[in-house]
């Protein structure tokens, strides 16, 4: 059971940041375009989009029946889709253009 994601520099081996999900299991990992953001999709039905400079949560999606096995960011970060057992598909948008 996964529940640890570590990020590693790739030049030395060295890790530069590492986040727990207390929740459940993660099944999906995806890191939007810019780097800035990080989201997990676990088995508990939730996806979660973090900042990844300070792991701080700033979304929880919950809308899917069972595990959440898929998370895709946009190009520009501004939309966020999960995918699921339930045979479902969701489009979140995650930042406002303004």
């Amino acid at each position: 059971m996964i529940k640890k994601y570590v990020f590693w520099r790739v030049s030395d081996g060295s890790v530069v940041r590492d986040f727990t999900d207390d929740a459940s299991e993660i099944n999906a990992l995806a890191v939007s375009a810019d780097g800035r953001l990080i989201a997990s999709g676990a088995v508990n039905n939730i996806a979660r989009v973090r900042m990844r400079q300070d792991g701080a949560t700033t979304k929880v999606l919950v809308r899917h029946s069972q595990m959440v096995n898929t998370v895709a960011f946009s190009p520009d970060a501004t939309l966020f889709a999960t995918g699921s057992n339930d045979t479902s598909v969701n489009l979140w948008q995650i930042i406002s253009n303004g």
